[in-house]
């Protein structure tokens, strides 16, 4: 079994709403926040989950504990904010982020978006968002 070994980090911009770059002294690399997927580019609250992120992590320490790594090659990473809340337990909060259905042990991100969606919180307000894995597949290719 890979073990990841967490770190603090300087949050160094928000690319959008779950993708940050950070700064590991002299180190700067991009993260994928584990667990969400945000809106993307075109669609309905894609600006406004970057904006909530950034409020939650910008130009702040964050603690940052990598799971994996994607084909993009950013690190998959649980973060929380100085603050020590979740990031990713936020965004489905809030509704600024679908949860990426995984391992048994995060189920309780189901939990809260399902709490998200019977308020109608964010994306869940509107009829016919497409979730970003859907509009990606979807768009693929246009520009």
């Amino acid at each position: 079994m890979i073990r990841f070994e967490s770190f603090e980090a300087w949050v160094r911009d928000v690319i959008d709403g779950d993708t940050i770059t950070i700064e590991r002294g002299r180190l700067v690399m991009r993260i994928r926040i584990a667990h969400i997927d945000a809106p993307e580019s075109g669609q309905a609250f894609c600006a406004e989950a970057r904006d909530l992120l950034r409020k939650l992590v910008f130009h702040q320490w964050v603690h940052v504990h990598p799971i994996g790594s994607d084909r993009y090659s950013r690190i998959i990473a649980e973060v929380r904010n100085e603050g020590c809340e979740d990031v990713s337990e936020e965004m489905i909060r809030t509704g600024m982020a679908y949860w990426l259905q995984g391992k048994k042990r995060d189920q309780h991100y189901g939990e809260i978006e399902a709490a998200a969606r019977g308020l109608q919180c964010g994306v869940h307000s509107l009829r016919n968002q497409q979730r970003p894995w859907d509009f990606r597949k979807n768009h693929a290719g246009v520009r």
